[in-house]
């Protein structure tokens, strides 16, 4: 797992909203969940704003976790069965 942390982590860093990006790459920036914490911790941060103005950014995030809940209880299904 370890050994997987680079090729996953290093790409969401750059498409985390940190550096400035346009056209397919700022779309592709929205699918990963490093995006909204970097959005909410800014705005937090940097905006001085409060939970109602980052709920949107804990609801994606909520998301994720979900799905990747559900994904690893589907493949660890699969991985108990053979």
């Amino acid at each position: 797992m370890v050994q997987m942390n680079p090729i996953v982590m290093v790409p969401q860093i750059f498409l985390s909203g940190i550096f400035e990006l346009n056209g397919f790459w700022e779309t592709l920036s929205h699918c990963t969940p490093i995006y909204y914490i970097a959005d909410g911790l800014t705005k937090v941060m940097l905006k001085g704003c409060g939970f109602s103005d980052i709920a949107g950014n804990v609801l994606v995030l909520l998301g994720f976790c979900l799905f990747f809940i559900i994904l690893n209880i589907q493949l660890l299904k699969k991985q108990r069965s053979i």
